[in-house]
């Protein structure tokens, strides 16, 4: 019955893709990085995204508590269509970014 189930395609939320994106450019991570990073609470996320199958544990960092590592899997390499953690596209120098200030700024120019 089990080998017969039929996994339904689940769309992932934006908490879950940024989630992804986190562990995939700055793999192994543990929860707490995770939570820094995006400044909430994110155990929830991350609990749910290694029972997808796109995080696995990648062991126990030396750092007090021994926190569990976390990295993407070779099922997130299939989902995203990537050969390679290499095949990620680089993330854009700070002078190609754009403020939320620039933006704004920009929309009140136009008003």
């Amino acid at each position: 019955k089990a080998a017969l189930e039929i996994k339904k395609n689940s769309v992932l939320s934006p908490a879950a893709m940024e989630t992804l994106t986190i562990v995939a450019y700055n793999q192994p991570v543990t929860k707490g990085f995770v939570e820094h990073v995006r400044g909430v609470d994110s155990s929830g996320v991350v609990n749910s995204l290694v029972d997808k199958g796109l995080l696995a544990e990648a062991g126990r960092l030396d750092l007090p508590g021994r926190p569990i590592a976390y990295k993407t899997t070779d099922n997130f390499l299939r989902c995203f269509r990537l050969s390679s953690l290499d095949d990620l596209p680089p993330i854009p120098d700070k002078q190609e970014q754009i403020t939320i200030d620039e933006i704004t700024k920009e929309n009140d120019t136009e008003e």
